[in-house]
């Protein structure tokens, strides 16, 4: 049982940070975007799977700490082995994962707050507030 995600909602990055200096891993926060979408509730529209487009749909967490990122590779080798962050580019490897799908539309499962997006950088972006308390998923 969960709650569903749509426009509000707040997800984090383990390998995300708000400021490159220090590093903090973690703090980095963004939110899932549900367009286009043709669930409208009075919480707004609801996401689903397939809302996992980089810049679209998941936004930017701030600065990337993982070594994978090539632009944080970059950085870090320039600074002689400091790590130095760069900016956060969501490169998800596929769609949402949804763990037990209760609500389906034809554009896929709505996304609940127990949902996840693995990042190609290494990264797990998190559902930390689903954005509505309204409707539950069970």
């Amino acid at each position: 049982m969960g709650f569903c995600v749509c426009m509000g909602s707040i997800t984090s990055c383990p390998l995300a940070s708000l400021a490159p200096f220090p590093p903090a891993p973690g703090t980095g926060m963004g939110t899932v975007i549900p367009i286009p979408n043709l669930i409208i509730t009075p919480c707004g529209p609801f996401a689903t799977c397939m809302n996992f487009a980089p810049f679209v749909n998941v936004v930017p967490l701030g600065f990337c700490t993982s070594l994978m990122n090539p632009i944080t590779a970059a950085q870090t080798s320039a600074a002689l082995g400091v790590l130095t962050p760069g900016p956060c580019i969501p490169t998800p490897v596929g769609p949402w994962t949804v763990t037990n799908p209760t609500i389906i539309t034809p554009l896929g499962p709505v996304l609940t707050d127990a949902s996840t997006l693995t990042c190609a950088y290494g990264g797990v972006i998190r559902i930390n507030f689903a954005g509505q308390f309204l409707i539950i998923a069970s």
